[in-house]
């Protein structure tokens, strides 16, 4: 008993040491995420008998992340106000969980509201952080570390199995999850180079890119295209008669691989055209199999009473369907219809409003004359873009709830850019300089040095 006490207080410290790092010092609640997302997806956690229900240890980041969302108005640290239409979506999720709850018990309504639960709050707290030279810096560095984890991960399956593990075992080197991350560090690689030397700023994306193409993801496939296709038509600088061909070229793939995601099946490229249409409502792998079973579940919710189709079904509502001959009660495996059945059509209407607006405000930051507002615009514009795609056919989670709340932080709060700040301080001092004949205000030759931040190299996009 006495051991459980101090496991129990270690724990309690350790919790409370995160909620302060990640309130004073944002950038660490970004490895934060990303270790416990890449965790999360390659093992099953063990999980905490409290009381009469079973804790996740996997929710653990969500509690640190909710703790900072609850404590940071309080301390004082330098923050955005929170996003309405974030705290809108939050609020709808509640209710739902409120009434599953009622209908279901806590721990079967908690346990079907944890994704969308930790998408909303790792959102809602990254849409206040404050996006600075030093916290993308952070941002960087952290993806460029998983990203080399995740290759190396890769390397080490293909060492073992070879590299047709996938049509032998149906295993992929990569789990969904684990190759959007794998994108989202190439996309930062590429827009915010690590480097000045150009063979690095090749190689690293390259190497990324080459692997995402290996780890059989089609989902993940899809997004990448869409985010070289945005970082090609809102990131060139100056438009060339070239450019303008490699954009052609690159919405050309573009189609033919959201068609490869349709039709293809687990088998890939070794089945026909013919075939693979034939056989996709069958294969639990498909496309066109999850198409089905969203058809059947909209449908059913349409038919429901008017809360569930405004607000969503009480969370723990079972998702079955028969899809052929087969019952279904997995996840839907789309955010979007996840989204309709969990908060309704008012709840999907502000949550693709956020994304929409979100984007289009980034667009534009693009084309601003700062380097760093317009780096940083082009960086979460493709992460957004890329994110969007993949909440097609998978559900959202914390790295989903850091790509859009970081978004919306600098598509309607802005940067704080240091050559902003440095016009600023030339315009103040032109109007508030003291005259000549007057003493420093610091005394006599004093200065005030201000320490840099890491310097953000321009994205070679030209």
């Amino acid at each position: 008993m006495i051991t459980l006490a101090i496991l129990g207080l270690v724990a309690a410290g350790g919790l409370v040491l995160a909620v302060v790092a990640i309130t004073h010092r944002p950038e660490y609640a970004v490895p934060l995420v990303l270790i416990s997302e890449i965790i999360s997806s390659r093992f099953t956690l063990p999980t905490v008998p409290v009381g009469s229900l079973t804790v996740f240890l996997s929710d653990v980041p969500t509690l640190v992340l909710a703790a900072g969302v609850v404590v940071r108005p309080y301390l004082g640290v330098e923050r955005r106000r929170y996003s309405p239409a974030l705290l809108a979506l939050i609020l709808l999720v509640g209710l739902g969980l409120v009434r599953g709850v009622r209908v279901f018990g806590l721990q079967i309504a908690g346990n079907n509201s944890r994704e969308i639960l930790a998408f909303s709050i790792a959102a809602l707290f990254f849409s206040s952080v404050v996006i600075t030279p030093r916290f993308l810096d952070a941002l960087r560095r952290w993806f460029l570390l998983a990203g080399i984890f995740l290759v190396s991960t890769a390397l080490l399956f293909w060492i073992q199995n070879g590299f047709g593990g996938f049509s032998t075992s149906g295993q992929r080197p990569l789990r969904g999850l684990e190759a959007l991350i794998l994108l989202f560090a190439t996309i930062v690689m590429i827009v915010v180079p690590y480097g000045r030397t150009r063979t690095r700023n090749v190689a690293l994306p390259a190497i990324g890119f080459v692997v995402l193409a290996l780890t059989v993801q089609r989902s993940v496939a899809v997004a990448g295209v869409i985010a070289l296709i945005v970082i090609v038509l809102i990131g060139g600088r100056v438009r060339t008669r070239r450019s303008s061909l490699v954009t052609r070229i690159l919405l050309v793939i573009g189609g033919l691989a959201v068609g490869f995601l349709v039709l293809a099946g687990p088998t890939g490229l070794t089945q026909d055209l013919g075939t693979a249409v034939e056989t996709s409502t069958a294969q639990e792998g498909t496309f066109s199999w999850r198409l089905e079973g969203w058809r059947i579940l909209v449908s059913e919710q349409l038919k429901g009473s008017v809360p569930s189709i405004l607000v969503g079904e009480p969370a723990g509502t079972s998702n079955l369907r028969i899809i052929g001959e087969s019952v279904v009660t997995v996840a839907p495996h789309s955010e979007y219809v996840s989204l309709f059945k969990s908060v309704g059509i008012i709840g999907l209407s502000v949550m693709v409003w956020l994304l929409v607006s979100t984007f289009r405000r980034n667009v534009v930051n693009v084309r601003s004359a700062l380097t760093f507002t317009a780096t940083a615009g082009l960086l979460f514009a493709t992460l957004l873009a890329a994110q969007v795609v993949y909440f097609i056919t998978y559900s959202s989670g914390l790295i989903a709830g850091l790509v859009v709340g970081l978004s919306v932080s600098l598509a309607w709060f802005g940067a704080v850019d240091p050559e902003a700040e440095a016009q600023q301080d030339e315009d103040s001092a032109d109007v508030t300089a003291p005259p000549p004949t007057e003493p420093p205000r610091f005394g006599v030759g004093a200065s005030v040095r201000r320490r840099e931040p890491p310097p953000i190299d321009q994205p070679v996009l030209s």
